[in-house]
């Protein structure tokens, strides 16, 4: 399996199996195969979960792919656009959660000027 296809977790990962039941699927520095994923969605599951706790974990680890792809002309669009959506409804959440301290919002304020830098780079 190649780098594409998989990822070393940070957190471990649930599925949603009632309102109050959960199933992790996988754990911390286990691999999450793509094939994996893609059967999970084959079976209907259209959302991954992870610990309260994890959260911050979770959207740092979209925060440092985003300083990756930020810069790069071979990553579309469409992709960066989605990656943005992404981090902004972890930034919600959190901020819906009380969770505001001074290094989330400095980092809101830096993916904030990152993101309207890269929104204005395109015309449509």
């Amino acid at each position: 399996m190649n780098l594409s296809q998989c990822s070393t977790l940070l957190y471990d990962i649930y599925i949603k199996l009632t309102n109050y039941k959960f199933f992790k699927v996988a754990s911390v520095d286990d691999v999450l195969a793509r094939d994996a994923i893609e059967k999970y969605k084959g079976r209907g599951v259209d959302v991954l979960y992870v610990n309260k706790e994890d959260y911050r974990l979770y959207l740092g680890f979209n925060m440092q792919v985003f300083n990756v792809v930020d810069g790069n002309k071979k990553i579309s669009k469409e992709t960066k656009a989605r990656l943005m959506a992404n981090i902004s409804s972890l930034f919600s959440a959190l901020t819906f959660e009380g969770e505001i301290d001074d290094q989330l919002l400095e980092e809101m304020k830096d993916f904030c000027i990152k993101g309207f830098s890269l929104i204005s780079d395109h015309d449509d």
